[in-house]
């Protein structure tokens, strides 16, 4: 830790990042990884192999570099847009039972 101009105490990442020889600052949260890291331990970024960026959780393509990450991250992505689509379809669903038993309380009770 370092203090500031105010006398007050902050982090001071770049200098523990260098000081405890991490592999670099998540660019999302600010944590330090570990040197060989492919994913932040935070908030799960994913950490490029190529040339060490920080990318968004479940990225399929470095935004820096253009390196493809491994095709298990793919299949994982599209498995989440298949649960988040199915549960999209069951909430329709709720919604629309729920809208056509409010109507048959309001008719028929």
């Amino acid at each position: 830790m370092a203090k500031n101009k105010s006398g007050d105490f902050n982090m001071d990442f770049e200098a523990d990042a260098k000081k405890i020889d991490a592999g670099g600052i998540c660019k999302f949260c600010g944590s330090i990884y570990k040197k060989g890291a492919k994913f932040c331990d935070e908030c799960e970024a994913v950490i490029c192999p190529q040339c060490s960026e920080t990318n968004p959780k479940g990225a399929i393509i470095c935004g820096n570099c253009d390196f493809q990450f491994s095709t298990k991250s793919l299949r994982s992505l599209k498995k989440q847009l298949k649960l988040t689509e199915a549960a999209v379809a069951y909430v329709a669903l709720a919604v629309g039972i729920a809208a056509n038993l409010i109507v048959f309380v309001i008719l028929f009770v």
